[in-house]
């Protein structure tokens, strides 16, 4: 069977990076190499990272410049043919590397599932992937549900440091305009927490960065504004209504 790199990018994660390492090794998948990038924690991370040692292929640990940085660590480090990133708070659910390696077309060159929105509460919610043509306005991919052949990084370089949220997105398109293959597997192969590093920068880094990699990639700015003022209300509202619903509770 192929041989699948995971890596898990993480900072100070002593509240969930355990959960997620589990999520990890317990996968019934032979053939898997499994990576720890820390960006040098203060906290307990790399303690609850040494009880799995056993288990992980490699641990770096050192200082980055941020989370492509982090990502970019991942892909140079991995020795599989497939390579995915399981952040730190997110959870690969069970039989989703059999179910890939198994469905995965010779030809493909990205393969991508859907997902499960993880709560505070542990309830979960199914968030299936968009059309992928919608790359062009916002991330239609759920990015730990994305794996990638190594010799699609070879040719399409890996992340750009300059995005510190929409890093994912511009990988994507850039790899989907280029003619890269992709490959939809119907079925939830991750849970992602609520609430991740795109969210709370949302409006400082998100949005702005998403208009630009519209633009870059060939949406008129007229039109890139208009959807930037339009996410902008429409997010606002959805924050303001979660923000009163919890003021409730």
């Amino acid at each position: 069977m192929i041989k699948i790199t995971i890596s898990t990018p993480c900072f100070n994660s002593e509240k969930t990076i355990e959960e997620t390492i589990k999520s990890v090794v317990s996968q019934d998948y032979l053939n898997l190499e499994y990576n720890i990038i820390d960006g040098a924690s203060t906290d307990a991370t790399l303690d609850i990272v040494s009880k799995y040692r056993s288990k992980i292929h490699k641990v770096i640990s050192e200082k980055d410049k941020g989370i492509s940085d982090a990502f970019n660590k991942g892909v140079l480090n991995a020795e599989g043919e497939l390579i995915g990133n399981i952040n730190s708070d997110d959870l690969l659910l069970p039989d989703a590397l059999r179910t890939i390696a198994e469905e995965i077309e010779e030809d493909t060159d990205v393969v991508y599932g859907d997902g499960l929105r993880l709560f505070d509460d542990g309830s979960t919610k199914p968030y299936k992937c968009l059309p992928i043509k919608e790359l062009y306005t916002q991330m239609a991919l759920v990015h730990p549900a994305v794996f990638v052949r190594k010799r699609c990084y070879d040719k399409f370089g890996v992340f750009d440091l300059q995005y510190k949220s929409c890093m994912d997105r511009d990988l994507m398109l850039r790899m989907f305009v280029g003619g890269a293959k992709f490959q939809y597997i119907e079925k939830p192969l991750i849970a992602y927490r609520m609430g991740g590093a795109s969210d709370k920068s949302f409006f400082s880094k998100t949005l702005p960065e998403g208009r630009e990699i519209s633009i870059k990639y060939g949406m008129p700015v007229w039109k890139a504004n208009l959807s930037f003022i339009y996410k902008y209300m429409k997010a606002r509202v959805i924050f303001l209504l979660r923000d009163m619903n919890i003021r409730k509770a």
